[in-house]
């Protein structure tokens, strides 16, 4: 397979605290960047992101996108919380997303 060209993510506001690292390469059909996106073994890159920066996620729980945006990668963004907590988390931003965005700032691009 021919490797991905252009970068591995951008950085821009998306109305969190902190800018978001948003992939740009193979993403499944739920937004989630992957690494290796023809592998037996599914690799989500905000999983590796979280390990590489905060060590291994622990046995049983998920990691909470706190931005609610799935592509981002910013381990900063990514909780360790229990799948019902995930899951409740995700139903009340959806209640409250359309009142609360911010416009986001022009990209900066990174490569990583």
């Amino acid at each position: 397979m021919p490797k991905a060209k252009g970068p591995v993510y951008l950085i821009e506001d998306r109305g969190h605290d902190t800018p978001c690292w948003v992939w740009q390469r193979y993403k499944d059909k739920h937004g989630y960047g992957l690494l290796s996106p023809n592998s037996p073994y599914e690799r989500r890159a905000h999983r590796e992101y979280f390990k590489r920066a905060r060590g291994y996620l622990p046995y049983g729980l998920d990691l909470d996108h706190l931005c609610r945006v799935t592509s981002c990668v910013n381990p900063a963004h990514l909780e360790p919380v229990t799948r019902q907590i995930n899951i409740h988390r995700g139903k009340m931003a959806a209640l409250i997303a359309p009142n609360n965005k911010k416009p986001s700032r022009p990209a900066q691009i990174i490569c990583a």
